[in-house]
């Protein structure tokens, strides 16, 4: 197999590196998605029950 011209082989890196950083970016912002609305979730539905609890204990008393 003869050698790639310089060019081709720096061509071929680039475009590598590009779809390794693309790759990243979108593993990095689906994990932080991921994290971000289990937090929110677990945040909102705690609080959106909570007038339903109190309401709860009110009827116990």
């Amino acid at each position: 197999m003869a050698p790639l011209p310089l060019w081709k082989k720096s061509l071929t890196y680039k475009i590598s590196g590009q779809f390794i950083v693309m790759l990243a970016i979108i593993i990095r912002y689906t994990i932080t998605y991921v994290i971000h609305y289990r937090a929110y979730r677990a945040f909102y539905t705690q609080k959106s029950l909570q007038p339903f609890r109190q309401a709860q204990l009110w009827m116990v008393v």
